[in-house]
């Protein structure tokens, strides 16, 4: 995907359990958007081991993965569910930031932290 940022950052959020996380920067928001829409179908096998993704759903010969659209504090976010919860869910934060995780809180709580004003220091 050659509209996306070369450098991104893969975290963990200690929430009820340990969550990670990826974000993204890119500077074509258009291209990246379009770009990820495609990546759906492949996304979950190609992050698998990155989020330690196990879902049964996955592991079937034949599965195509079906995101769904959902809002998350005030924005449109794309989720997979499974039959035992989320699988992934990813969403632009800005239109240069992607941030990519398998949990809504996880989700919720780096938006709010990339959208938090910076404090200027004097």
């Amino acid at each position: 995907m050659r509209v996306l940022a070369p450098e991104f950052f893969f975290g963990i959020h200690s929430f009820k359990e340990n969550e990670p996380f990826i974000i993204i920067r890119t500077e074509e928001f258009d291209n990246a958007f379009a770009a990820i829409l495609r990546w759906e179908k492949s996304m979950p096998f190609d992050l698998a081991e990155f989020f330690d993704l196990t879902a049964e759903e996955l592991e079937n010969p034949g599965y195509i993965p079906e995101f769904k659209d959902i809002v998350l504090l005030n924005q449109d976010v794309r989720i997979l569910n499974g039959k035992e919860g989320t699988i992934l869910i990813y969403g632009f934060v800005d239109t240069k930031t992607i941030v990519l995780t398998t949990h809504v809180e996880t989700f919720n709580e780096i938006t709010r932290r990339i959208k938090l004003p910076r404090q200027v220091v004097r």
